[in-house]
């Protein structure tokens, strides 16, 4: 997932459209660097022609710097600083989506990449999350890919690498104008109904640690379940969906270590656990 910042430029609207990869600065330091400026170049390229190939479909702004951001206590999708949407509950981010739209009674939703190994977890996930919140509407997927995959078990949208010298030699990407029609998350929430992922996810843990394995195949899309009861002590349980597994989290010293290792803090077990706690009135453990 790229993440990038705005240049400035000689209009308001060149200081907009010009947007720079946040990971130019390390590349100059270190040339090892130049695939994950090239990775986020790519994103931006796609995302530029999927809203210059597709007129007719109400894309979502994102990547660009825009002063109608949701409040993400109060919404289903927000942005990141850098302009990468959210979706989560109560400001708690559980999934990034790289391109997002609307036409109709469909959302149409694509991811970019260049990486050859896939998250199919983290690609059912996602689609849960839309279908949970977009009920009344067909969930579309694509995957935009340089070059067509085989197998693939998703529909392909296959977008050839640009030259990117003249990216590197600017230090930027420059978006077409068509970009200030997109619709904002504020319009694209109005769509949205109610749904609170972590309320979901203590409700599924509960009947999972209470013994009702039935949960296992209705509710295969979340990665972990957790002991909730549990959770007021510094160790509990918490069972690995995808590998058929249980293991412990402890809570030592405001750190949360899962089987002994310390959780990042974008990992998505850390954030749940975090969301839970301060649902359950326990985030000073944490803080």
């Amino acid at each position: 997932m790229s993440e990038a910042e705005t240049t400035n430029g000689d209009s308001a609207n060149s200081a907009i459209l010009n947007v720079r990869p946040s990971q130019f600065d390390a590349y100059k330091r270190y040339w090892d660097q130049r695939s994950a400026v090239e990775g986020q170049f790519y994103e931006l390229y796609c995302y530029n022609k999927l809203i210059v190939d597709n007129p007719e479909i109400q894309m979502v702004m994102a990547n660009i710097q825009t002063n109608k951001k949701p409040n993400p206590g109060s919404s289903a999708f927000w942005y990141s600083p850098k302009m990468k949407i959210l979706s989560g509950a109560f400001g708690y981010h559980i999934e990034e989506f790289d391109a997002l739209g609307i036409q109709d009674d469909t959302i149409y939703w694509c991811e970019i990449t260049k990486c050859k190994e896939l998250n199919h977890q983290t690609i059912k996930i996602k689609r849960t999350l839309l279908e949970k919140y977009f009920k009344d509407f067909t969930v579309s997927f694509s995957l935009i890919t340089p070059r067509f995959r085989e197998p693939c078990r998703y529909q392909q949208y296959v977008v050839p690498e640009p030259d990117y010298t003249p990216y590197f030699n600017l230090e930027y990407f420059t978006f077409d104008e068509s970009i200030l029609n997109c619709i904002s998350l504020d319009e694209f929430n109005k769509y949205a109904v109610n749904y609170d992922y972590f309320d979901n996810l203590i409700e599924i843990s509960r009947q999972f640690f209470d013994g009702d394995i039935a949960v296992l195949n209705k509710y295969s899309y979340l990665a972990y379940f957790y002991d909730i009861d549990k959770m007021i002590y510094t160790r509990f349980c918490y069972y690995n969906v995808q590998h058929n597994s249980l293991g412990y989290i402890d809570i030592i010293n405001g750190s949360i270590l899962m089987d002994g290792v310390r959780l990042r803090e974008r990992s998505r077990a850390r954030k749940e656990i975090a969301a839970i706690l301060d649902r359950l009135g326990l985030n000073h453990l944490i803080t």
